[in-house]
């Protein structure tokens, strides 16, 4: 996921998390090796938008692979989300697409329409080995658009609560020897208020990623982004009241600091934030630091729960010259990581393969409690303007938290951009 990172040199890196991506698959989840005929000195440009923490970690993931395939090497390209789309739309109807791409399942409406990928065949599933029982339901159909699969799952990754442990203990949020973790938006706010004092805050939310947790606010509250013809929804009464919480946790109980402040894990790392409402991909980052933090669920801030979730998958975008034994390479790399993909929860988020969730070895993982919330698990909507939806919502959020619209102005102006945009 998106977010600025610094960089980490690769043996300081895996010594914090625990050798190598293939020491730690293939002590966990052991796959018979099978040889592949691809052709020698293969080069495959992977491009994905992980700059977050995980991002470090697919490096490490993508140097095992090679280790282990000398005749194929990877050029990998890591762009912030927005920048990664941007060239992506542009690459690949100038034929100088990507072979293998990581995105989203809501991105995929944009991409369709303009025929920039290929469906993964029968054949294709065959050489892969995946069959849908291995999966998570939600991971596995959100490789289908408009009854065709044009992805593949690697995870599934959620929103949830980081919990400052010295700061909980210190304002007496510590019972039976864990966290005291708010459940409600009562629960949450009075936790808020015992936690800010002096130079300290309750929750470090108005971050980089904000939009999220206002979907999933939104959600909670009844409401939704888009209707049955996509168009958007982000003027009712259930968004407007979930954005004026969110406001009200600054301008009116002052739990949190001004405005949308840069970097979620740095902030959460200078020890003096008690919550961050934000996504497991952050987990990485706070390992590394050596914090004393606990991972939960987020709360119920609203009347029902729902618990935005989302899931990395396995793309293959359209070349102007088909290369089979190029496809042929990709689909050998992508069958790897996915064997390997307990390596991946290193990155803070749920492996899409079901039988590496009950391994031991991602049950001792801070984000493993997350999976209690699966059938809560509601995923962004597949629709041709959401990548309009994720261009605008910061910049409208960033008007309302420092009070330069209110949430009704900045909302109802936010749809009517998203409406006149033509896709």
């Amino acid at each position: 996921m998106a977010s600025a990172r610094r960089r980490m040199p690769r043996r300081r890196f895996l010594r914090i998390f625990g050798a190598s991506t293939a020491a730690v698959a293939g002590g966990l989840w052991r796959t018979a090796r099978r040889s592949a005929a691809v052709p020698a000195n293969l080069t495959l440009a992977f491009w994905n938008g992980l700059t977050g923490p995980d991002g470090r970690v697919m490096e490490g993931i993508v140097a095992d692979f090679m280790s282990q395939h000398p005749t194929i090497k990877i050029e990998q390209q890591q762009l912030p989300w927005t920048d990664f789309h941007t060239k992506m739309l542009m690459s690949i109807p100038a034929g100088q697409a990507p072979d293998v791409a990581i995105m989203h399942t809501y991105e995929k409406p944009r991409y369709v329409q303009s025929g920039a990928l290929t469906e993964f065949s029968d054949a294709d599933l065959q050489a892969l080995g995946f069959q849908q029982k291995d999966f998570a339901p939600r991971a596995w159909d959100g490789g289908i658009y408009q009854g065709k699969r044009y992805s593949v799952p690697l995870d599934i990754h959620a929103m949830c609560l980081y919990i400052n442990n010295p700061l909980f203990k210190s304002a007496n949020l510590w019972v039976d020897n864990e966290p005291k973790a708010p459940r409600n938006q009562a629960e949450f706010l009075a936790a808020c208020q015992a936690l800010t004092k002096g130079d300290h805050w309750g929750v470090a939310w108005l971050q980089r990623g904000v939009g999220w947790a206002f979907q999933m606010l939104l959600w909670q509250n009844g409401g939704d982004m888009f209707d049955a013809q996509g168009e958007p929804t982000l003027d009712s009464p259930a968004a407007i009241e979930a954005m004026q919480f969110i406001q009200d946790l600054n301008k009116k109980y002052h739990v949190t600091p001004e405005g949308i402040t840069g970097n979620p894990a740095e902030a959460f790392q200078t020890g003096k934030i008690g919550m961050a409402v934000h996504g497991d991909w952050l987990t990485p980052a706070f390992v590394a630091a050596n914090m004393d933090f606990t991972v939960v669920p987020a709360p119920t801030f609203f009347k029902q729960r729902a618990v935005w979730a989302g899931s990395h998958q396995f793309y293959l975008p359209v070349q102007r010259r088909p290369d089979s034994a190029k496809r042929e390479a990709a689909l050998v790399f992508i069958k790897w990581i996915s064997e390997h993909s307990l390596a991946w929860a290193q990155g803070g988020h749920i492996p899409a393969r079901t039988a590496l969730t009950a391994t031991p070895g991602f049950r001792a993982r801070k984000q493993a409690v997350l999976l209690t919330d699966g059938s809560y698990w509601h995923f962004m909507p597949a629709v041709p303007k959401i990548l309009v939806e994720e261009s605008l919502i910061t910049a409208a959020q960033e008007q309302i938290f420092l009070g330069r619209a209110t949430p009704k102005e900045a909302l109802r102006s936010l749809n009517d951009q998203i409406k006149r945009a033509r896709i």
